[in-house]
């Protein structure tokens, strides 16, 4: 594409470069239109001898045109509606992608990165995992110049991992949810409604809804199952029993407790394998939040969330809640990669606040 300015007299069939104003900076002619007869008549009023323009050179793609390519590539191989987007646009080399539903944003990278490598092109998408309302634009693209070389669109649309969309929206459906809370007899009322209330509201907020509650007590231990090898066994098998009860009944178990998860042999991770689970995850490098434990029980996903789940502030549990409820995997790399803005705000929930260390 050329970009000059040229006599305005000779500007006809162009492309206008910038906006034309009057002396009272009321815009006259908007840039990026075709420059017609009567626009360089409004031009030569105006006492204008030169214009920048555009013009499109043999090989080049308008903006427009090149915005809905890029689009409907980063979206292959499949449809829009399919993945639970509206295209909206092309204009003013722009096309916008429109959640369809309520759900949450999958982003795959790779192609995103690969897109925005090319000068003239950029892609932006919202928060990767985010939940996104159904009307709501969750990602962009935008051709800078008036045009672009076919070539510079290929070269672009070539990189990164194709093998899946470059963004899609997984819907809220109704999920049914458990909560497992253990503790001491003592403090069952206050230790439930603590995270009951808390969990509740999240979960309705994502099309879930709290099925059932039960508290597990803690094993009182005498000094002679300290010095036994069943030791163990007798700390775990209520809250192992509670999970297979649970497990394969709701599509995600949560468990509470009025201490936290504190290691890899605790009674919570050790009773997800006692039910004949798997441990997936134990910690998480997001503050709050660090003490999560995340596994599965008879292919039910069980969530050990940290006391910070109490709060209404943005924590762990936030991060975590949305992809689960939509059946998306998360691996042990998944919570490793949360580090990288991990540190939220401190919430005062926590029996050690931030400030008193």
């Amino acid at each position: 594409m050329i970009f000059e300015p040229v006599p305005v007299e000779r500007a006809a069939g162009l492309i206008l470069g910038h906006n034309v104003v009057d002396e009272n900076g009321r815009r006259r002619l908007r840039k990026g239109t075709v420059i017609r007869n009567e626009d360089v008549a409004v031009m030569q009023t105006l006492a204008l001898e030169l214009v920048w323009t555009a013009q499109l050179e043999p090989g080049d793609i308008d903006e427009d045109a090149a915005a809905l390519r890029v689009a409907r590539s980063l979206l292959q191989p499949e449809q829009p509606e399919s993945l639970h987007l509206d295209l909206v646009g092309p204009r003013t080399g722009r096309v916008n992608m429109r959640a369809m539903e309520r759900g949450v944003l999958v982003v795959n990278e790779e192609p995103v990165a690969a897109v925005n490598r090319a000068e003239g092109i950029t892609f932006a998408t919202a928060a990767p995992f985010s939940v996104v309302d159904a009307g709501r634009t969750v990602a962009t693209v935008k051709i800078l110049p008036y045009a672009l070389p076919a070539q510079t669109v290929d070269t672009a649309l070539a990189g990164g991992d194709r093998s899946a969309p470059a963004v899609a929206v997984v819907p809220l459906v109704p999920r049914r949810v458990a909560l497992i809370v253990s503790g001491n007899a003592g403090g069952r009322d206050k230790t439930v409604s603590g995270f009951e209330t808390s969990l509740r509201n999240r979960l309705v907020e994502l099309n879930a809804s709290l099925e059932s509650v039960e508290f597990v007590e803690n094993v009182s231990l005498s000094r002679d199952a300290v010095t036994s090898q069943t030791v163990a066994e007798t700390a775990v098998a209520p809250l192992a029993a509670a999970l297979r009860r649970t497990t394969g009944e709701v599509d995600l178990v949560l468990l509470a407790g009025e201490t936290a998860i504190q290691d890899r042999r605790d009674i919570a991770p050790t009773a997800i394998e006692a039910a004949g689970g798997t441990v997936t995850c134990f910690g998480a490098p997001v503050d709050p939040g660090n003490l999560l434990l995340l596994g599965q029980v008879q292919g039910t996903v069980v969530l050990g969330v940290p006391g910070c789940a109490r709060s209404p502030k943005l924590n762990i549990v936030d991060l975590l809640l949305p992809r689960l409820l939509v059946k998306l995997e998360v691996a042990q790399e998944d919570i490793a990669q949360l580090g990288v803005g991990g540190l939220l705000d401190d919430v005062a929930e926590r029996p050690l606040p931030r400030r008193l260390i």
